[in-house]
């Protein structure tokens, strides 16, 4: 599965997925962790934005992982934790 075509192959069936894969995170996210229960701290809208920004990530470095990647998203989640542990 470590050949560039199978791998792209796998981004692309993990990417046909993703609404559903993103719906179901963040339902477990928000069942899970008491802080993003009642969405005071973290709004619903910027949990699934979050999730979605990363999964997309994530599949784009299945896709190429010679590629060069942007990392704002990653970056994000790391500011908007670091605010959230501040509070």
């Amino acid at each position: 599965m470590n050949s560039p075509v199978a791998m792209a192959t796998l981004a692309s069936r993990v990417d046909a997925e993703l609404p559903r894969l993103i719906d179901e995170h963040v339902t477990k996210v928000i069942a899970e962790i008491d802080v993003y229960r009642d969405g005071d701290v973290v709004p619903l809208d910027d949990l699934r934005r979050s999730v979605e920004h990363n999964m997309r990530f994530m599949v784009a470095a299945l896709r190429d992982p010679d590629g060069t990647r942007d990392y704002a998203a990653p970056r994000e989640t790391g500011r908007r934790g670091a605010r959230q542990e501040r509070r």
